[in-house]
């Protein structure tokens, strides 16, 4: 049986009694488990006169995590083998796993001390074993600055589950996905965070794929790849954000493979992110792209109007910013997209805000809407002077609302058809020159009378403020909020 060999070392009479004992382990934990952890880090020692066993390792770290994942059913098996309670204790003896031991004068006195009696660790592995942990991350990143709605509550929950303590059992790793700025840094380097907050020593790494990447690269180009893998492989939890980055790259992506399994093996957290789903990421393995799935995957989406309004509140409260509800109402009404664009909104009224300050106004300012007008006055003012066509309007309109032009443009009357056809008419006489047969026309309706009659119930519904089923988030919307977003993407595009 492979690796038990290197897991016994005993006289010849205990010998027998170590071999079935590691036969009972490998039947417990696998024999993939036993070949990946005990042939080198742990060897086993009966001790007949006292019903002892002793467990040799070659250092404090193998001492912990052996101690924390294997020692309850090592203690199972010799029993079953034995019949009896036994003893068992870990041992640090690096001695026992030195392959070229030294001779030289200068060692003599360390190999004297080494003949000492080893020092003894009991089954509760101690925590006081000195971890030092590198954090590269940013420390705002926090769970409880996390702003959470609708659009993340889901992948909120996800991610503080698996900093609950309690719960121990984690199957898969957690994926992540949305478009950019959303809060997916945020919810790794969050995890990553509370984790050391509340064990200062626990063996956590947050990365980008592109630092991997690197740092794989690098460990291939000067020989030390066997150091690259021992540094990921110790590890806990292991956060990599945009783990797209390694989709064309066949050897990281292998690398990671083993990476990711030997983590799994040991009981080790992972948690990714990315832009898309694993399984529309181009030139993702197929052996990547099914392990991704296999455990949770969660998406965040845009933040809806109060969702954003909870964040600038927020953010405004972090800068020591003094911003009334109506200047909140405003930016929200204003920042559609991600949560960076909302940073940037609050950037630029800070920025002016402080000019008002310097400009002779003493006292904070207390920021209205005014301000917030007078701020992006320029913004608007590039707004109306674009030139915006039709095919514009009408491309996002279609990929907002998850529908098709031929549908747009055909006899069809479901809800989501009329609403997007409705959304088309709207915003085509509010941001072209176009006239109502124009419309109809572009549209492929025979007469503008359907046109002039879609338009005045676009208009109806606006000053109710009416709330809708949005037809690719599948959510209760205000109409509002539907045309903002698209109006929004109509700039964006350009």
């Amino acid at each position: 049986m492979h690796g038990i060999e290197g897991f016994v070392t005993a006289t010849t009479t205990a010998q027998s009694v170590c071999a079935r004992i590691a036969e009972r382990l490998a039947l417990q934990l696998g024999q993939w488990k036993v070949d990946l952890w005990f042939p080198k880090a742990a060897k086993l020692q009966y001790d007949e006169n006292g019903s002892k066993l002793n467990l040799a390792v070659p250092s404090e770290f193998v001492a912990r995590r052996i101690g924390k994942q294997f020692m309850g059913q090592i203690q199972v098996a010799a029993e079953g083998e034995l019949g009896q309670s036994i003893e068992l204790d870990i041992q640090i003896r690096p001695e026992l796993f030195d392959a070229h031991p030294r001779t030289s004068p200068a060692t003599t006195q360390a190999q004297q001390a080494m003949d000492q009696p080893a020092p003894v660790i009991s089954r509760a592995v101690p925590s006081s074993i000195s971890r030092p942990t590198r954090r590269p991350w940013n420390l705002r990143y926090k769970l409880d600055d996390f702003v959470v709605g609708p659009s993340n509550e889901l992948a909120y929950a996800a991610a503080t589950g698996l900093t609950d303590p309690s719960q121990d059992h984690h199957v898969g790793p957690l994926f992540v996905y949305g478009g950019c700025g959303l809060g997916k840094t945020h919810l790794l380097q969050g995890i990553c965070n509370k984790i050391l907050s509340q064990d200062h020593e626990a063996k956590v790494m947050y990365v980008t794929g592109e630092a991997f990447t690197n740092e794989f690269l690098t460990a291939v180009r000067t020989n030390k790849v066997d150091g690259f893998r021992r540094k990921m492989r110790r590890l806990e939890m292991l956060c990599i954000d945009d783990i797209d980055f390694i989709a064309n790259k066949q050897a990281t992506q292998q690398e990671f493979l083993h990476c990711f399994d030997a983590l799994e093996l040991a009981g080790s957290k992972v948690v990714l992110a990315s832009d898309s789903h694993p399984k529309y990421i181009e030139q993702f393995s197929e052996s990547l792209s099914s392990r991704c799935v296999k455990g949770m995957v969660v998406q965040v989406h845009e933040p809806d109007l109060a969702t954003r309004n909870k964040i600038i509140a927020a953010l405004a409260s972090r800068r020591n910013m003094m911003l009334n509800e109506a200047a909140i109402q405003l930016i929200a009404a204003r920042c559609i997209g991600s949560v960076r664009e909302i940073e940037g909104a609050l950037t630029r009224v800070h920025a002016m805000a402080t000019l008002m300050q310097r400009n002779g106004q003493s006292g904070p300012v207390t920021i209205g809407p005014s301000l917030v007008n007078q701020t992006f006055a320029s913004e608007r003012q590039t707004r109306v002077n674009r030139i915006i066509h039709f095919d514009s309007i009408a491309d996002v309109v279609c990929e907002q609302l998850a529908v098709d032009r031929n549908q747009i443009n055909g006899p069809g009357r479901h809800r989501d058809i009329v609403l997007g056809r409705n959304i088309m008419v709207h915003l085509a006489r509010e941001m072209t020159s176009m006239s109502y047969p124009e419309i109809a026309r572009a549209i492929k309706r025979a007469s503008h009378s359907s046109v002039v009659a879609a338009a005045k119930r676009m208009s109806e519904q606006l000053k109710k403020d009416e709330s809708l089923i949005h037809p690719a988030a599948g959510t209760l919307m205000p109409i509002t909020e539907i045309i903002e977003r698209c109006r929004h993407a109509i700039y964006r595009a350009g």
